[in-house]
């Protein structure tokens, strides 16, 4: 699984940093084991910069093969967010 990048799929400035900054964070992330007893982050998270990003990019992955945990929606606190699980289960949230 992946996430298109720049080239592949027309994408906007804010869309493309995202991309990247989750990349890199899961390059990083892959080498350690998932344990789910541990403390530690609970997930990680990347704005986008609007509703119609979130939405995108949360379809992008899904067809990429990534599971939709939740969302799009707005949360108790006003945010408009969507989550994922990449590919080690760990749990990415795209807000607007």
């Amino acid at each position: 699984m992946r996430i298109r990048g720049p080239g592949s799929r027309r994408t906007s400035s804010h869309s493309t940093a995202a991309i990247r900054a989750w990349r890199s964070w899961h390059n990083d992330a892959i080498a350690r084991p998932v344990d789910r007893g541990a403390r530690g982050y609970a997930h990680v998270a990347f704005n986008v910069g609007s509703r119609e990003r979130v939405d995108e990019l949360t379809a992008q992955l899904v067809a990429d093969g990534y599971e939709k945990i939740s969302g799009p929606r707005v949360t108790g606190d006003g945010y408009y967010e969507s989550c994922i699980l990449d590919a080690e289960g760990n749990t990415v949230e795209i807000t607007g």
